[in-house]
């Protein structure tokens, strides 16, 4: 079966509603909504944001959790040509203000609940700094002096006339910054046209084209993992989203079990929580048909879960900048080795080419930095016309900035990022390959690896470790582990043990601050 590639998510809301009136297509606490509801739904909010002043072009910003009320939000904003930006309530009132203050938003839903009044010092905190001028409205209630109640922003949904559905595909419909491992965070502007041509890459080669597809949405909603890959994806399918406000391992089995979820998108981090709980031994995982990686997991752990479920395992390549969805993925029946170790091949129809890191050749070579061409590539950066030129270059190819191997067979590697590469004693050094060796190790829980100047070999690795165990890791024995494994040059000259490391708000290691410590020659905690 194949999906049809419509020209809005208008246009999949509206076929689903007809088609299959029945069918749940969000649900999230004590909300559960059939298509033809949440199309209601959808309407109400692009009304208010009408009479709330809203236009084509300015900025909806939602701080909060995974909750329909924010895929309402988002769908909102698509329908009356307005710009989507989803806020962390993990973000700290600075990071916030950087994103607020770059992008402007008109409108701030605040998604939280009453309880939860950090967020409410956050927005007042805000107000006098980049919400000057923004309309702030609360779901728990209206703060004093701050905002107005959620409840009272949606009563004026109708004071004017039906939404008209007037929407360029191809516009900017969300904005999503990137996690700034290296830098300031750079804004993504995503449009409806590639997120659904993303959604229909992704549904057939990543997650195996499935029928009523049901899934969680538990990524952040600033996230493209979130965005794309669990909402308009399950979305375009004409499936049904599961919103679970934050990753429970235990509370995600259970949600699989009771529901009956037949994908589930994780990164291997959240497996292994997941697998940690008595529910990984006791629920009934029978209904899930595909478990998604974001990234390669370990053998043992694929293996596992394949004792447990029937699920296929399926890595995929993809980021931000092409709208987080499938530019490479494994094939069905790959094994777990190749899982383990690769991100497949390019999936059919999108362009693909590994460019020399030195200019020696002009070709297409062995090992070098991805470069992707398609018609699910991003708009640009916003405010940030020299990075997206460094980006996009003038034939339409992206330069992610990934350095890739590919394989004899045709399945391609990861070898690490650009920008993180460093060179010891003249070699090329790629912290990616090292932390997969160091973290394969089984008194490893996790690992992060950057450089440090040095005056013998310029730079070299260290590498930041955290133990499975509390009694902590044999150091030596873990070096050797390395050597016997690695080139000299590439085994870290140091080694660090954490109780933990540093994370960005989306999860990722903040290597910001590591390679910070290791230019300071910290080594302890």
């Amino acid at each position: 079966m194949a999906l049809p590639e419509l020209q809005t998510l208008d246009a999949y809301l509206r076929k689903h509603a007809s088609e299959h009136p029945g069918r749940p297509a969000v649900a999230g606490g004590a909300m559960r909504l059939t298509y033809p509801e949440l199309d209601a739904e959808v309407d109400r909010y692009a009304r208010a944001f009408r009479a709330g002043g809203l236009h084509a072009g300015d900025v909806v910003a939602v701080l909060g959790h995974s909750r329909p009320e924010c895929l309402i939000a988002f769908l909102a904003a698509c329908r009356i040509g307005a710009i989507f930006l989803g806020l962390n309530p993990k973000h700290t009132t600075r990071e916030l203000a950087f994103v607020v203050a770059d992008s402007k938003p008109r409108v701030v839903l605040g998604m939280h609940s009453r309880e939860e009044t950090d967020q409410d010092a956050k927005l007042l905190a805000l107000r006098s700094d980049g919400l000057a001028q923004a309309t702030i409205v609360t779901r728990g209630g209206a703060a004093k002096g701050l905002s107005i109640a959620l409840d009272t922003f949606l009563a004026g949904a109708y004071k004017n006339g039906p939404v008209t559905h007037r929407q360029d595909p191809a516009a900017p419909c969300s904005i999503v910054y990137t996690s700034g491992s290296t830098g300031t965070p750079k804004g993504a502007l995503l449009s409806q046209a590639g997120m659904i041509r993303t959604a229909l890459l992704t549904w057939e080669h990543w997650y195996g084209a499935l029928t009523e597809q049901r899934t969680v949405a538990q990524h952040p909603i600033n996230h493209v993992g979130w965005l794309t890959c669990e909402c308009v994806t399950t979305l375009v399918a004409g499936g049904t989203i599961f919103c679970q406000e934050r990753f429970d391992g235990g509370a995600t089995l259970r949600l699989i079990e009771r529901e009956r979820l037949n994908l589930w998108l994780a990164f291997p981090s959240m497996l292994i929580l997941a697998k940690e709980t008595p529910e990984f031994a006791s629920c009934d995982l029978s209904s899930l048909e595909t478990i998604a990686l974001g990234m390669p997991a370990s053998v043992e752990l694929m293996r596992a879960y394949r004792e447990r479920t029937n699920a296929v395992m399926s890595v995929s390549y993809g980021l931000t900048e092409a709208h987080g969805g499938a530019v490479t993925a494994t094939a069905r029946d790959a094994s777990l080795e190749a899982i383990s170790s690769t991100i497949g091949r390019p999936v059919p129809g999108v362009e693909v080419r590994l460019e020399a890191l030195d200019s020696s050749s002009d070709g297409d070579v062995a090992e070098g930095e991805l470069l992707v061409r398609d018609r699910s590539l991003f708009l640009g950066y916003l405010n940030r016309p020299d990075a997206t030129a460094e980006a996009l270059d003038s034939e339409g190819w992206l330069h992610t900035g990934d350095i890739v191997r590919r394989r004899p067979e045709g399945d391609m590697q990861m070898v690490g990022r650009r920008k993180e590469m460093f060179k010891s004693g003249g070699y090329n050094v790629y912290p990616t390959e090292i932390e997969a060796v160091i973290g394969s190790h089984p008194a490893v829980a996790a690992v992060a690896v950057v450089q440090a100047p040095d005056l013998l070999w310029d730079e070299i690795g260290v590498a930041y470790v955290v133990p499975k165990d509390a009694r902590g890791l044999d150091l030596a024995e873990l070096k050797s582990y390395a050597r016997e494994r690695l080139a000299n040059y590439k085994v870290p000259k140091r080694f660090v043990v954490m109780n933990e490391l540093p994370q960005l708000p989306n999860g990722k290691f903040d290597k910001v601050t590591l390679r910070a410590r290791a230019r300071e020659g910290v080594a302890t905690t």
